[in-house]
């Protein structure tokens, strides 16, 4: 299965679950429009002296996100609801022709 078509089914699985979705993520939607507004507000992500505090990458906390992100987000990764969710809307857009 070519990678395009497993994107196109992915996202109809998720067009198709939407609510089920939108109602598992709804408790991180105020957490992610406080953080844009801060971003506004402050001008950019960093805290502090910006000038001395310079955003950059660094690829040696991605594991430390990924960390945290997974810790925190466990209970909707493990929400059985959404699972089945995306398994019955994947076994659908599996079914629909090309």
């Amino acid at each position: 299965m070519s990678l395009n078509r497993v994107v196109k089914v992915y996202l109809q699985a998720v067009l198709w679950e939407w609510r089920t979705l939108t109602f598992a993520l709804s408790p991180y939607i105020p957490v992610a429009m406080a953080f844009i507004g801060f971003v506004a507000w402050n001008g950019g992500i960093v805290l502090g002296h910006q000038e001395m505090h310079i955003a950059s990458r660094h690829y040696a906390q991605v594991p430390y996100f990924l960390a945290f992100s997974t810790l925190m987000g466990w209970p909707v990764l493990c929400d059985e609801g959404v699972w089945r969710a995306l398994r019955r809307a994947m076994r659908f857009g599996m079914d629909t022709p090309t």
